[in-house]
């Protein structure tokens, strides 16, 4: 038995994909993923039923509703660089920036030397 669900992007594209009986809601999130031509390790989806994130990826997917809302996001990649900076806890309190190479950069936070 497998029904079809209707996804429906944060753009308003809508995408149906064909569920099974035995699908869990994590399987959907790869269908949804390798459906848009991504790699599952470089991004990360949400569901949302009824205003409420679908937080469980164990359960059946034949239950979600139809349409449901995907939102398709890409994951960061985030690499300390070394040295690590001597100091305590606060060191890293300070608010970063994303620059346009896609490289995440912050201000040092109460230090003593820039």
């Amino acid at each position: 038995m497998s029904q079809e669900k209707v996804m429906v992007l944060a753009n308003g594209e809508e995408i149906v994909l064909e569920v099974t009986a035995r699908d869990l809601v994590a399987d959907v999130k790869r269908k949804l993923i390798h459906n848009r031509g991504r790699d599952e390790n470089k991004c990360v989806v949400q569901l949302i039923c009824d205003d409420k994130v679908q937080s469980d990826d164990n359960a059946p997917a034949i239950n979600l509703p139809s349409p449901v809302t995907a939102v398709l996001r890409d994951r960061a990649h985030l690499v300390q660089l070394e040295p690590e900076l001597p100091g305590g806890y606060g060191k890293y309190l300070a608010g970063g920036v994303l620059a346009p190479s896609g490289c995440v950069y912050f201000a040092p936070c109460s230090a003593d030397q820039v």
